[in-house]
C-alpha cells in the first residue's frame, strides 16, 4: 500500500526527496514503520532503553547530579523529546523514587511526543506549542531523536554535490541524482563536508535547527543532554568528518537498501555531531563534552550496579541475564559506541557532570 501511495505521488509531481520518503517510509498513520511497535528482542533493532533499566537509572544519577550542582530548583523540569512510549521516564522515575524521592517530588518531567505514552507518572504532549509559561529550570533530553528524523541526502560527485531523490521508472523505484536548488544548504554541504571523497553520501537534516531552537525556547536555564548514533567526540574541535552512514534495519538484520520492504523497515544514519553542536551554539547554548556512551555509564557507576547484581539474591540464570543485558550498554562496537553530549544555558559557574569525565575506560570484560 505504501509503494501504491508514493508511486502515485511520484506519478504525479515529480521525484521526492529522501526526506519526503522517510516521512512516508516512517511515518505515515497506519502505514509507516513506526505505526507498528517493532523495538526489542522481536522487532527489528534495539535500543538502550529497551536494553536494560540500568540505562535510565544512570541517566536519573546524572540528574539529580544537575539539580544539586543547580541549588535543586523547585520544580525541575525534564523534558524528553520523542520520548514515547515512556520507558526511559519510567525506569528514571523508579530509580529516583528509591534514591532521592526529595528530586522526585520536585522533579516535573514532559515527553514531547506525537505517538501514545504508557507512563502515567508522567505529562504527555505533542509539540512544544502546547506548553504553557516556559521557558523553565530543568533539563531537556534527546535519545536516540535525530536519527530517526526524515533527512535530505546527498552524493558527492566529479561535479559537485548532487541532492538523491526516488523516482518511479518502469515500474521500480530508483535513486536519482539532482541539482541543489536551496542555496543555503549547499553552502552548508560546502563549508563542512568539501573533503569527503568523491561518490560519497552524507545526510543533512535541514530541520535540526529549528529542534535546536526548540530546546532554546523551552529553557531558561539548564542542560541539554543528546544521545545518539554518531562519532565519540571529546575530538568535536577536530573537525571529525562523517559519510557513507545511511543504514536499513529489518528483523535485526541490516542493508543499505531502503527502496525494498518500504514501511517495513527501520531507517537510521549516524549524526554529525559538529554539526548539531554548531546549531546548538548558534541559538545560544554553550558546549560543555562529549563522551561515548561508554564512558559516560561507567563513570557514573556502572561498575557498582553489576557487583550489586553479582551479589544479589537472584538466580543464577537471572543473574546472567542482567549481567549480559547491562553489558551490552556498554560494548563499544554497539550501544556503547554512541556519543553523550551536554550543552547548557545560563550556567555562570563551573561545571562538572559525573558521567562526562574523560578516562580512558576500557570495556569491562572481566565482569
Amino acid at each position: 500500500m505504501l509503494e501504491k501511495i508514493l508511486a502515485e505521488k511520484i506519478h504525479s509531481s515529480g521525484p521526492v526527496n529522501f526526506s519526503e520518503f522517510m516521512n512516508l517510509a516512517l511515518y505515515k498513520k497506519e502505514l509507516g514503520y513506526y505505526s507498528t511497535n517493532r523495538i526489542g528482542e522481536k522487532g527489528d533493532f534495539i535500543t538502550s532503553t529497551h536494553v536494560h533499566p540500568l540505562f535510565g537509572s544512570l541517566i536519573g544519577k546524572q540528574l539529580i547530579q544537575i539539580w544539586e550542582f543547580m541549588d535543586k530548583p523547585n520544580p525541575f523540569y525534564i523534558f524528553e523529546f520523542g520520548g514515547a512510549p515512556g520507558t526511559l521516564a519510567k525506569d528514571l522515575i523508579n530509580y529516583c523514587s528509591k534514591n532521592n524521592p526529595t528530586f522526585l517530588k520536585q522533579m516535573k518531567y514532559v515527553i514531547i511526543d506525537s505517538s501514545p505514552v504508557t507512563e502515567k507518572k508522567i505529562l504527555h504532549i505533542n509539540s512544544v506549542k502546547e506548553l504553557k509559561e516556559i521557558p523553565k529550570i530543568g533539563c531537556v533530553i534527546s535519545n536516540e531523536l535525530i536519527d530517526s528524523l526524515p533527512t535530505r541526502r546527498f552524493q558527492k560527485t566529479t561535479n559537485g554535490f548532487k541532492e538523491i531523490f526516488i523516482d518511479f521508472i518502469e515500474e521500480k523505484f530508483q535513486f536519482k541524482l539532482l541539482e541543489i536548488t536551496d542555496k543555503k544548504i549547499l553552502k552548508t554541504l560546502l563549508n563542512n563536508y568539501e573533503n569527503i571523497p568523491s561518490e560519497s553520501k552524507i545526510e543533512f537534516n535541514e530541520n535540526l535547527p529549528k529542534l535546536a531552537n526548540d530546546f532554546y525556547k523551552i529553557l531558561d536555564q539548564g542542560f541539554v543532554i543528546t544521545i545518539d548514533y554518531g562519532f565519540n567526540s571529546p575530538n568535536i574541535e577536530n573537525n571529525q568528518i562523517y559519510y557513507n552512514s545511511f543504514r536499513c534495519y529489518y528483523n535485526h538484520n541490516s542493508d543499505q537498501n531502503p527502496l525494498t520492504d518500504i514501511g517495513k523497515k527501520d531507517m537510521t544514519y549516524d549524526i554529525d555531531f559538529n554539526l548539531w553542536n554548531k546549531n546548538l551554539t548558534a541559538v545560544g547554548f554553550d558546549y560543555y563534552k562529549s563522551v561515548n556512551q561508554s564512558n559516560f555509564l561507567i563513570n557514573l557507576g556502572f561498575k557498582n550496579f553489576l557487583n550489586q547484581i553479582r551479589e544479589s539474591n537472584l538466580s543464577e540464570n537471572q543473574k546472567n541475564l542482567n549481567r549480559k543485558a547491562m553489558l551490552d550498554l556498554i560494548k563499544p562496537n554497539g550501544l556503547g559506541r554512541f556519543t553523550v553530549q551536554a550543552h547548557s544555558k545560563n550556567i555562570e559557574k563551573k561545571i562538572h557532570l559525573d558521567g562526562f569525565s574523560i578516562n580512558k575506560h576500557n570495556y569491562l570484560s572481566k565482569y
